[in-house]
């Protein structure tokens, strides 16, 4: 059966305080995965766009003679907020998006943002919006997003249906 995501996979993006995972599911074919604490050392690259050099564990040990600013940073932790820094976010979320496609991502793939973070009264319209765009900024095709606390199942996201999330956001 095709999946209406991307055709044949869907892409899950779950995001906790200081924790982010990145899942590429496939019919039939072994989940590739990346997760890791939100803990990043960002530079600049050649363009001026902040690009991450360092995650989790390597950020918080990144050489200070590597980069000029070597503070760990986290777009993630805020304690209000799901999003504290949407520039950074943007970056992380393109490295681990990189990661779980082993470097080649040369489509854009279409997401599904599952915010995992228990927040007073849910999400609020203004973090549905930024998280909509997060995904978008780090070049998703198109963005659902998913509320709730219970993670779906790897057969859950393949079964899904654009009906099933409230929000969507194509860019």
């Amino acid at each position: 059966m095709m999946n209406w995501l991307t055709g044949n996979s869907t892409t899950c993006v779950r995001i906790r305080r200081n924790w982010l995972s990145v899942r590429v599911i496939r019919q039939g074919k072994p989940a590739k995965h990346y997760e890791n604490s939100t803990e990043v050392v960002v530079q600049l690259d050649r363009t001026g766009k902040k690009k991450v050099v360092a995650v989790g564990r390597e950020a918080r040990s990144f050489s200070s003679s590597q980069v000029t600013d070597t503070a760990p940073q986290n777009a993630f932790d805020h304690p209000r907020l799901v999003i504290d820094d949407l520039e950074i976010a943007v970056a992380t979320l393109v490295y681990f998006l990189q990661q779980a496609f082993n470097r080649q991502l040369f489509f854009a793939p279409s997401v599904i943002v599952h915010s995992l973070r228990e927040l007073e009264g849910g999400l609020t319209s203004i973090e549905r919006q930024l998280l909509l765009s997060l995904a978008s900024q780090a070049g998703a095709r198109e963005v659902f997003l998913f509320e709730g606390l219970q993670e779906l199942s790897d057969d859950e996201l393949l079964t899904s249906q654009p009906s099933d999330f409230q929000s969507k956001w194509k860019t």
